[in-house]
């Protein structure tokens, strides 16, 4: 939700990918408007979300694949977190 609170971002999925080292490394798969800036997103961030909670890699997509109800299918914008 604290990624939403900027303008610029239309709609956000957070998923945890995993990773060699570390396990899981948090990503944010984002659909943006115009004007989008990805340091004005992470000072928005750095302000309002705690260190571990911050996404470390922001993908920026065309849509987010949805089903009926509205819910993301998180595996098909992130196939390798299962």
């Amino acid at each position: 939700s604290v990624i939403l609170e900027v303008p610029e971002v239309l709609e956000c999925s957070v998923v945890g990918r995993k990773v060699k080292v570390g396990g899981e490394q948090v990503v944010a798969y984002l659909v943006v408007g115009s004007g989008f800036d990805e340091s004005e997103l992470r000072a928005h961030l750095e302000k309002n979300l705690a260190y571990y909670k911050r996404p470390r890699q922001f993908r920026v997509v065309d849509s987010l694949p949805t089903d009926d109800l509205g819910k993301v299918h998180k595996n098909e914008i992130a196939p390798d977190i299962a």
